[in-house]
């Protein structure tokens, strides 16, 4: 049996289908909550009979875990780290299967990692105080202790055990870096998608995926405009994530430079709609410094949009290896910053995605891996 230790996120119905088809009957889903005194109702997650909801406020488990077994973690934090503590023989073979925030975010921004734009607004006083005092690096020395002690497997999309941030972790030899990828992109394009391209002749400039931090919107204002826009409008999806004083704070930089321009997008729009926006952006920006946001990445990549990349972002890096056609920000020039992609260009992206991050690629790897 695989035990799959997971977060009530918008993912995991869509994890929970790719092990299934992979290796049907051998995964239950262990869903980290608090019940309290009241019946837990799931936000994201699909109540089904391989889905097993964890009481963390009870912290009992019933069932054994035997040496056969496996352990996947999705998304590391520290009530996972105390469940294997304490409920998972040593024996057991464990992967971690990276998110982003949790090897960024919680670990390697409190080695040296930057993944913050200087002008970024979470930059508070709270932030200062946490940097003077190292409070966030001491933090994370029983996760990084845990890493060591109890991973076997570290599944990634771009990271590398050789990128010299992983190795300020020290992390012992016999932990192994594998590929995995959640977004086969022939399920996240569905059929309203996998037949269209975007609409070239709109002028969009479609901005990051939503209203976490590490979007760096301001960092994004910024650049655009040095570059200058013309008469394109600048979209900014902000409908979940970061909080409502950073979106305010958003909206407010953004109207100021960009007038009526700039638009916010605040709601959680149905796909059909939001698929339509994608559609009409033929510029799409992501100023995170970090590697985030990569299922939006990919459908727009696919669809021939031209995708601008902080040259922070080891995203540009490893997609550029691939021989995907994508740009810095930092480097966009006025004179071709709106230039298209030619058709070439955009078939060849389009036929590296389907061949790299296909399902049935994804269902080979979990089986190989499992």
């Amino acid at each position: 049996m695989i035990f799959h230790l997971v977060s009530d996120e918008k993912i995991i119905n869509m994890t929970m289908t790719m092990f299934d088809i992979a290796l049907p009957s051998q995964n239950m889903f262990i869903c980290f909550c608090n019940k309290k005194k009241e019946c837990y109702i799931p936000k994201y997650i699909n109540e089904t009979s391989s889905v097993y909801f964890f009481d963390i406020a009870i912290d009992r488990w019933d069932l054994v875990i035997s040496d056969e077994d496996k352990i996947v973690i999705h998304y590391l934090n520290k009530e996972k780290q105390f469940f294997i503590n304490k409920y998972v023989p040593r024996e057991i073979k464990i992967y971690w299967i990276i998110w982003g925030a949790d090897l960024f975010n919680n670990i390697l921004e409190n080695r040296g990692y930057k993944i913050y734009a200087k002008c970024n607004s979470v930059r508070n006083l709270k932030y200062y105080l946490k940097k003077i005092t190292n409070i966030n690096y001491f933090r994370t020395i029983s996760t990084v202790r845990f890493i060591r002690k109890r991973i076997k497997y570290v599944l990634t999309t771009t990271i590398k055990k050789d990128d010299p941030y992983i190795k300020k972790l020290r992390l012992p030899k016999s932990i192994r870096f594998k590929e995995f990828f959640y977004y086969p992109i022939d399920y996240i394009l569905g059929d309203d998608l996998k037949d269209k391209s975007v609409i070239c002749s709109s002028k969009n400039i479609l901005c990051g995926n939503s209203a976490s931090f590490t979007n760096n919107h301001e960092y994004v204002i910024k650049e655009l405009a040095r570059i200058g826009i013309s008469d394109y409008s600048v979209k900014m999806p902000l409908s979940y994530g970061g909080s409502e004083e950073y979106i305010y704070v958003i909206e407010k930089k953004g109207k100021k430079v960009f007038g009526r321009q700039f638009e916010v997008i605040k709601s959680f729009l149905p796909l059909n709609e939001y698929n339509i926006i994608l559609q009409h952006s033929p510029i799409c920006v992501y100023g995170n410094w970090r590697p985030e946001a990569f299922g939006n990445i990919l459908i727009v990549l696919y669809l021939g949009a031209k995708v601008y990349f902080s040259k922070y972002n080891q995203h540009f890096y490893a997609l550029s290896d691939m021989g995907l056609r994508i740009f810095t920000l930092e480097t966009a020039q006025h004179c071709d910053f709106f230039q298209p992609l030619s058709c070439d260009e955009q078939a060849q992206n389009r036929e590296i995605l389907k061949k790299k991050y296909s399902f049935d690629r994804l269902l080979s790897i979990i089986q190989h891996l499992f």
